[in-house]
């Protein structure tokens, strides 16, 4: 078993040799174009295109199924969805 100490102290001392580049929450690799955007950005980032193909896949939604979310899901879709036996977990 590995230790949180053990895989973070590991972290720094190759993000010190510049074989990683360290984030919060985690790792990537060092000049990746991959971006670690803030919680605020990405909620907002294309959140008209999220909204219809959330509006899209409620159309999917069976009476009795359970959906699971990982955030609290924006208030106007959840409205749409009627809910009867549907249960909502958020996680």
């Amino acid at each position: 078993m590995v230790t949180p100490q053990t895989i973070r102290r590991d972290l720094n001392e190759l993000d010190h040799q510049g074989k990683i580049s360290r984030h919060h929450g985690g790792a990537g690799l060092p000049n990746s174009s991959i971006e670690n955007t803030r919680y605020g950005q990405r909620k907002h980032h294309l959140s008209a295109e999220k909204d219809r193909i959330a509006m899209i896949r409620l159309g999917h939604v069976a009476d009795i199924d359970t959906l699971f979310t990982d955030a609290q899901p924006p208030i106007p879709l959840m409205e749409q969805l009627k809910l009867g036996q549907t249960t909502v977990v958020v996680c």
